[in-house]
C-alpha cells in the first residue's frame, strides 16, 4: 500500500514474528508469501515533527501476498497491531 492510513491493523503472527494474517476493513486476509521486511524511522530528531517522542517513529513492515487478493495490490503490513 502506498498510502499510510494511520489505522490500527490487527495482525496474527507465526512464532518467528512474521505475519500469518491481518484484518483490514472487516475482512481477514491470510498471508501466503512474505516478499520483504524493513525498518522505518521517521525524522525523530526534528523538533516539532508529529511523531517525535510518540513511539511511532520506529516501525517495522512486511510486504506480503495475501488471500483473498487485495484490489490495491501487494500490501505492506505493519509490525504493530
Amino acid at each position: 500500500m502506498c498510502h499510510r492510513y494511520m489505522l490500527p491493523i490487527p495482525v496474527a503472527r507465526h512464532r518467528d514474528g512474521s505475519p500469518s494474517s491481518f484484518l483490514w476493513r472487516g475482512q481477514r486476509y491470510r498471508v501466503v508469501e512474505v516478499y520483504s521486511r524493513w525498518h522505518l524511522r521517521d525524522r525523530w530528531w526534528e523538533i516539532g515533527h508529529p511523531y517525535a517522542g510518540k513511539g511511532a517513529a520506529n516501525r517495522h513492515y512486511w510486504r506480503v501476498e495475501c488471500q483473498p487478493w487485495l484490489p490495491s495490490g501487494v500490501p505492506d503490513v505493519p509490525a504493530c497491531g
